[in-house]
């Protein structure tokens, strides 16, 4: 006779058939989306009368460079996340075949490797005078009567006050 374990037996005890389990799990799961549906349209409602109550002077001007630096921000790191979780994916999809350290080690060296590339080329444009700005040019200095208006030597004074 097979002995069978005690968490066997518990487990066998405590379960209802699985097409019962199913069928109880599927109920739940579409009561929690009908509650979660009701919250969604509660807060709709609630945002579209706090949409209405507020003045429309409260509305940021687009062209406001605040308004456009925060648009650019949440672009920033929209992007970031969006190269994050797809790395993740690429990962996972690279653990269906190999190890899982394995898969993140080549999605860590392949961005190790655009990152170098990157640096690389930055520092190119650096080193390129064609890219480089030129530095701003010093202003130009009032000739004094009496001269020809070249600039004045270092070691030549310049009066502040000319002679009347």
């Amino acid at each position: 006779m097979p002995r069978t374990s005690s968490a066997a037996q518990r487990q066998t005890a405590a379960d209802p058939e699985p097409d019962q389990a199913l069928s109880h799990l599927l109920i739940r799961m579409a009561n929690d989306v009908t509650r979660l549906r009701q919250e969604v349209e509660r807060n709709r409602q609630e945002v579209r009368a706090l949409s209405r109550a507020a003045p429309a002077a409260s509305q940021p001007v687009a062209d406001e460079p605040a308004t456009v630096a925060r648009l650019f921000d949440a672009a920033g790191f929209t992007g970031y996340m969006a190269i994050l979780l797809l790395a993740f994916a690429f990962a996972f999809l690279l653990d269906l075949v190999m190890s899982t350290w394995l898969a993140f080690l080549i999605v860590g060296a392949l961005f190790a490797g655009g990152a170098y590339a990157l640096y690389r080329r930055g520092e190119d444009r650096a080193e390129d005078p064609a890219t480089t700005p030129a530095p701003p040019a010093p202003p130009a200095t009032p000739a004094s009567p009496g001269t020809s208006g070249a600039p004045a030597s270092p070691t030549e004074r310049i009066d502040p006050m000319p002679p009347a």
